[in-house]
């Protein structure tokens, strides 16, 4: 299944972006996906280092959409963590990730082109 990012409230996303990898996992006890998109976005002037293509995403409203992956466009939080190369590792606070966009999850191209919601 291919799955792309998009958003009419960040400039970053407004046209699809295609996530290249994705792992659902658990971070403080809600369910995410962590993802690897295929551009890399600058966050510098927010004082993020580097390119950031690796996000974690978290249901804004629904927590099980995320481990069921069927029912789209699944609006999330694009976070970034701020301490960790790998949040998998484990966090112990939600101050450790910067809530980088709201954008939605889309299971195809052309509705994230669309802003299909």
């Amino acid at each position: 299944m291919e799955l792309y990012l998009c958003s009419d409230e960040n400039y970053s996303f407004e046209t699809p972006i295609k996530i290249l990898h994705y792992k659902k996992i658990v971070i403080l006890k809600r369910n995410c996906l962590l993802v690897d998109i295929e551009k890399p976005l600058d966050y510098e002037k927010y004082g993020i280092k580097g390119p950031v293509s690796r996000f974690i995403l978290l249901d804004r409203f629904y927590d099980n959409r995320l481990n069921n992956l069927k029912e789209f466009p699944i609006e999330v939080h694009a976070f970034i963590p701020l301490s960790s190369e790998n949040p998998e590792d484990g966090l112990s606070n939600w101050k450790e990730l910067f809530n980088a966009a709201w954008v939605n999850i889309y299971d195809n191209y052309e509705d994230a082109a669309k802003h299909i919601i």
